[in-house]
């Protein structure tokens, strides 16, 4: 008996990841999200090391508009063109080629996905 409730608590686990796998969309999402908050820092450091506007000005915060827009834009069609995600029924993969070989920058799991973008790194690489 006891082995029969373990396998279908088992099952309804498998069934339960297998149906909130998250797709690519998902992924995509996810990592769009995690540049742009990061290239958003990289604006507010250049904009802290500039001091060619202040903060309180208007035209200094349009600036940081259009050029927040303008690299997401880039950075939105970078990752769908580049991002591959394996879908392994419970889980699903985002990865990258790169010329080190194949790099995994999400996991999906239960609906969410966890980025594994490293802010240091993303910063040295784009340098």
């Amino acid at each position: 008996m006891k082995k029969i409730l373990l396998l279908l608590i088992a099952v309804i686990i498998a069934a339960t990841m297998t149906v909130t796998c998250p797709d690519k969309e998902a992924h995509m999402t996810a990592l769009n999200n995690e540049l742009s908050m990061l290239i958003d820092d990289k604006i507010d450091e250049a904009n802290e090391k500039s001091h060619f506007l202040n903060d309180d000005d208007p035209l200094n915060s349009g600036f940081k508009m259009m050029a927040s827009a303008l690299a997401g834009g880039i950075v939105k069609s970078m990752v769908e063109q580049k991002l591959m995600v394996k879908n392994y029924f419970v889980c699903s993969l985002g990865q990258v080629n790169t010329d080190d070989g194949v790099k995994t920058l999400s996991v999906g799991l239960l609906g969410h996905v966890f980025t594994l973008i490293d802010a240091e790194s993303l910063k040295e690489s784009m340098k």
